[in-house]
């Protein structure tokens, strides 16, 4: 049998080459998200929403280049510059439904043109075009608050040093999140200086989140880590009545009260739940 198998596989001393001249491309795959997006819409919605005060005869469409802006960022581009690799691809040309991509100096041109009004314009758009997409689950949706830090080079507006866990010493930015867990949506974001705590402002930052949502959509519980762990935060969530479990500060006196628990439940390997109460030092009695 083997004698065989090698005698077929010997036989093979030439292979065909043929040439076409239909373009071919390594992203093909672009096509199911450019469907996607056609059959929500989403190019109707930029197009009402992206400002244009060009008047060049020859420039792009404003879709266009913020299509071709998409299709840089979904094939691993992270530059202005990385559109360029595209530029000359006419499948990519075909799937998009462009005429004539655009530069990378034509994108950073008219995005850097962008002023503020224009953009929140723009975000505000987007945002009710998502929320129409938008479901909460039977129990309601639970709304995740976490902080984040990048790290910055250069001199950056607000980049300052502060709490840098990868980078020590290096000013950074330290944004303020809200996300809806089931629907992996970023609901809403502050960027912030460096130097600025976890929990600083964030009941005006939760006040504004809950704003951007609809009156009949439901939170079934509010998730954060200890970094939110501080009293005024916890009185406003007790005051909206806002189920809640927030990571707790393991600070000496709770270490005590954690070590005299003597009944522990085991769930998984490894792991023991019990319960307890206990009154930080400030609290008022309830």
């Amino acid at each position: 049998m083997q004698e065989k198998d090698s005698a077929v596989c010997g036989s093979a001393t030439s292979l065909e080459v043929r040439y076409t001249g239909k373009p071919v491309s390594g992203w093909g795959g672009l096509v199911a998200v450019m469907r996607y997006l056609e059959n929500l819409g989403v190019g109707q919605v930029l197009a009402q929403a992206l400002p244009d005060g060009r008047t060049s005869p020859n420039q792009i469409p404003v879709l266009d280049m913020v299509l071709a802006f998409f299709a840089t960022v979904l094939t691993g581009g992270c530059r202005f510059a990385h559109v360029e690799r595209l530029r000359t691809d006419e499948v990519v040309q075909a799937i998009l439904g462009v005429k004539r991509m655009p530069s990378a100096m034509t994108l950073t041109r008219y995005f850097g043109g962008l002023v503020r009004s224009q953009i929140e314009h723009l975000s505000e758009v987007l945002w009710q075009f998502g929320l129409r997409h938008l479901h909460a689950p039977a129990l309601g949706a639970v709304l995740d608050l976490d902080s984040t830090v990048f790290e910055r080079y250069g001199h950056q507006q607000g980049s300052l040093k502060g709490y840098n866990p990868r980078k020590h010493g290096r000013p950074s930015h330290h944004p303020l999140l809200a996300m809806l867990a089931e629907a992996k949506v970023v609901l809403h974001a502050w960027l912030r200086s460096g130097n600025t705590a976890s929990a600083r402002g964030v009941k005006a930052f939760l006040a504004e989140t809950l704003a951007k949502l609809p009156e009949d959509f439901r939170l079934y519980a509010l998730r954060a880590d200890s970094g939110f762990f501080v009293t005024d935060f916890l009185t406003e969530l007790e005051r909206r009545a806002l189920p809640y479990v927030i990571a707790v500060r393991m600070n000496p006196p709770l270490r005590r009260t954690v070590a005299g628990i003597k009944r522990w439940t085991p769930f998984a390997r490894g792991l023991e739940a019990a319960e307890t109460s206990y009154q930080a030092y400030g609290w008022q009695n309830t």
